[in-house]
């Protein structure tokens, strides 16, 4: 039985998929675009990756293992009183902070997509959940649940802000990484 290329051709689409968000964002995408843009023809696309809102769920699945699985897999690799530090490393370290620039393009497009099209079924909040659960569950040991979560959610919306303003150099990395520290309980370095 021959192997099956099934992986391989749905990851060079997804990779065309996110060049032509990047370069035409999702209002601007078509499956003809990205055909052109993976080498594949329209129906090779659509064999493996189903429609635009199929293919947008699968992009999202890459960024919930990019950043959501990986995360969860460090955090349960270390004890429950090192996880504020893996936190403070991963989102605001060179994970998140000076993470690929092409990712926050294309993490901006969808966010905004799911938000002018909510009946679409694209949203990328199920990711930013699992996120949030691994920074509830680092801050534990020092917070109570309620004050966890509340913490978590801030933690999350500067770890994504953050990412942004850095490239565009309004932020310095040691600022955010001092309010990161702070609000996870760190002491100072």
């Amino acid at each position: 039985m021959r192997p099956t290329l099934a992986p391989q051709r749905e990851a060079e689409i997804l990779r065309a998929l996110e060049e032509c968000i990047r370069e035409v964002g999702i209002a601007g995408l078509t499956v003809q675009k990205v055909a052109e843009r993976s080498g594949f023809s329209r129906g090779h696309v659509r064999h493996y990756l189903g429609n635009k809102a199929d293919q947008l769920s699968a992009l999202i699945d890459v960024y919930s293992d990019r950043y959501a699985s990986t995360l969860e897999e460090q955090a349960q690799a270390v004890p429950i009183d090192q996880r504020r530090a893996l936190i403070l490393s991963e989102l605001f370290g060179e994970t998140w902070l000076e993470s690929r620039p092409e990712d926050d393009v294309v993490l901006d497009h969808l966010n905004a997509y799911a938000s002018s099209n909510p009946d679409s079924g694209i949203s990328l909040a199920p990711m930013y959940e699992r996120i949030l659960a691994v920074i509830r569950d680092a801050l534990s040991p020092v917070l109570a649940p309620d004050a966890a979560a509340s913490r978590a959610r801030v933690i999350l919306a500067l770890a994504y802000g953050a990412s942004s303003m850095r490239r565009l150099d309004l932020v310095s990395a040691a600022d955010v990484q001092a309010n990161a520290r702070a609000l996870l309980e760190l002491p100072a370095p």
